[in-house]
């Protein structure tokens, strides 16, 4: 095995464990004379600035890399969970869908108005982390049939903002979100 391939197991499996906080072996290099650290620190900057591409085979450990962390950091995301939407008539279930979140009606509470059921409906899909406090997708509203962008916060760990836009988020719609579970 060369010594790309093992430094990509060791990055891989790193991640994995601990979102890449590389324990004892952070000192070693890469053949670019470059610590592990520093090859993280590149690759979460290229990634923030979307200046990094995964289709080059030869880096396609570094892709790797990359798609683990953004799962584990899916799995953590403390929106996962049951949540109740503004009206009070749908509960949403939001989950890892991919590389991103998603959420899905699971329950429909009251009077359903609608000649169709929305259960199964995906109301969220795309969820991404913009910041450490902020993630950004697309919210469908059943009502008129419209898929906006949405961005969404946590005010409370049982309260979801939700902000539903069309061009920019300063002339959106806000609702708020209850965690049922």
């Amino acid at each position: 095995m060369s010594r790309k391939n093992l430094l990509a197991s060791a990055l891989l499996c790193a991640s994995l464990v601990s979102l890449f906080a590389i324990s004892t072996a952070q000192a070693a290099t890469t053949a670019e004379g470059k610590t592990r650290a520093q090859v993280l620190e590149e690759l979460k900057q290229a990634q923030a600035d979307g200046s990094y591409y995964c289709n080059d085979s030869d880096r396609q450990w570094e892709c790797n890399a990359i798609a683990a962390r953004q799962q584990l950091a899916l799995q953590k995301a403390p929106q996962l969970g049951h949540w109740l939407s503004q009206s009070g008539l749908l509960e949403i279930e939001i989950a890892a869908c991919g590389q991103s979140l998603c959420g899905t009606v699971i329950k429909e509470l009251g009077q359903n108005t609608s000649s169709t059921s929305a259960l199964g409906l995906q109301v969220l899909s795309g969820i991404k982390p913009v910041s450490s406090q902020q993630w950004q997708g697309r919210i469908y509203n059943r009502g008129n049939g419209l898929t906006y962008e949405c961005l969404m916060s946590l005010a409370s760990p049982t309260e979801l903002h939700i902000l539903a836009y069309q061009d920019t988020p300063a002339n959106g719609k806000e609702q708020i979100w209850n965690r049922v579970d």
